[in-house]
């Protein structure tokens, strides 16, 4: 019978020899080196994009008195944070922002909460209505890859976020000028060489 140690060491032989067995596969399917997509998040990427926000907004919400009458959006892609919505005054503004910096995984914070009354539900339904046609137009777009752009409308104002190269975002940009509604576009991106 075999000991606990010996059941370990034949385990991790059997694992590293099929690993490098998955290597050799991909290899021979394969013509050219194989290349890493900057334009893509790593899966760790969208874990830690996705902890963020729901850390922000537990930490948003346990703020200040004044913090909790605010209308704040947390948005993160690829640890750039977007902040939306509405505060009402500029140090609840600068307490949301501070929250957020708390963050480990936070890279920048790009502050975009207005100093006004929270939006109305049909504002709210307007921008949602925007968000849809843009993500719409830019996954159907044929020379552009949508599904690498994230999309927050806040009070009409398009905010674009993504791993892309200048000539993607200058094509986005173009697509969202001509959709109907939008009266501001404010670019997140960040720029990869393709």
């Amino acid at each position: 019978m075999m000991n606990k140690y010996s059941l370990a060491l034949l385990t991790a032989l059997s694992c590293s020899i099929l690993i490098t067995g998955c290597s050799d596969v991909i290899s021979a399917g394969a013509e050219a080196p194989l290349r890493e997509d900057h334009g893509n998040r790593t899966i760790g990427s969208y874990v830690d994009d996705e902890v963020i926000e729901t850390l922000a907004l537990v930490n948003l919400n346990k703020g200040s008195e004044e913090m909790k009458a605010t209308n704040i959006s947390v948005t993160s892609f690829n640890g750039q944070v977007l902040l939306t919505g509405q505060a009402p005054s500029d140090a609840s503004r600068l307490e949301a922002e501070q929250i957020v910096r708390q963050i480990r995984k936070v890279k920048k914070i790009h502050n975009e909460i207005n100093i006004s009354g929270i939006s109305s539900t049909i504002a709210r339904t307007n921008d949602a209505w925007i968000t849809t046609k843009v993500k719409a137009q830019l996954l159907t777009h044929e020379n552009i890859d949508g599904s690498r752009i994230k999309v927050v409308t806040d009070s009409s104002t398009v905010y674009l976020m993504g791993l892309v190269s200048q000539q993607e975002a200058d094509l986005a940009i173009h697509i969202v000028r001509g959709i109907a509604g939008v009266e501001k576009i404010v670019k997140v991106f960040e720029y990869v060489n393709r």
